[in-house]
């Protein structure tokens, strides 16, 4: 009989000094950053009967909704954001397309990143250093360095009006790179801050009472 039964995972409440980087491990290891520019010929050529598609016709079909089944639980996207060209012929299985997007994304994004030290992590200190929202992360009780599911408290959405500009930088309270963020990076966190492992991690989000009665009047 197995001893687990009924144990429940360990919680952690998640602070900005979780996320601090150390001082001695900035001097021994130095940041890369990697090229992220591609070389055009790694693109495949388009098929012939494409490049006699007819622009109305691509219009046609790029507007089309496209077709889920009533019983599928996942809301599939009808504006999908095209991030690049494959030479995938059909739908690759989980395996396969777990090594290719590892290959094209770095680690701890889900995205094609415009800066490599703007991660998922450094999104989501973005949100619990201003304090817009409190995790709390429950680890896998067979391995605790690993986060099974989190639960996301909304807080507080800032609103354009109360940041001095866009392009005003707020210094993090903890030692990180980057330092800081502005408030574009503040609005790109509310997107990419809860990537975290999309295809086997679950979010549980909360609105605080205060927030979620004048939600509705929140503009990012």
């Amino acid at each position: 009989m197995s001893t687990d039964k009924g144990k429940s995972p360990i919680q952690k409440t998640v602070n900005s000094k979780d996320y601090e980087i150390k001082i001695s491990s900035l001097s021994s290891s130095p940041i890369q950053s990697p090229n992220k520019f591609q070389v055009l010929g790694n693109f495949p050529p388009l098929p012939y009967a494409m490049t006699l598609q007819t622009p109305s016709a691509k219009i046609q079909n790029t507007s089309r909704p496209q077709s889920t089944s009533d019983s599928s639980p996942y809301f599939t996207k009808r504006n999908p954001e095209h991030l690049l060209l494959t030479t995938f012929t059909e739908i690759p299985d989980y395996k396969t397309l777990s090594s290719f997007v590892n290959k094209i994304l770095p680690s701890g994004c889900q995205w094609i990143p415009d800066d490599p030290l703007k991660t998922q992590r450094y999104y989501e200190l973005v949100l619990v250093d201003s304090g817009s929202i409190e995790l709390y992360h429950s680890m896998d009780k067979n391995n605790p360095d690993r986060i099974s599911y989190s639960k996301c408290i909304i807080k507080r959405v800032i609103k354009p009006t109360e940041w001095a500009s866009y392009a005003t930088m707020k210094d993090f309270i903890v030692n990180y790179i980057p330092k800081g963020y502005s408030y574009h990076d503040y609005r790109m966190a509310w997107y990419r801050a809860f990537l975290y492992r999309p295809f086997d991690h679950s979010w549980f989000f909360y609105l605080s009472f205060k927030l979620s009665r004048r939600f509705s009047n929140l503009v990012l």
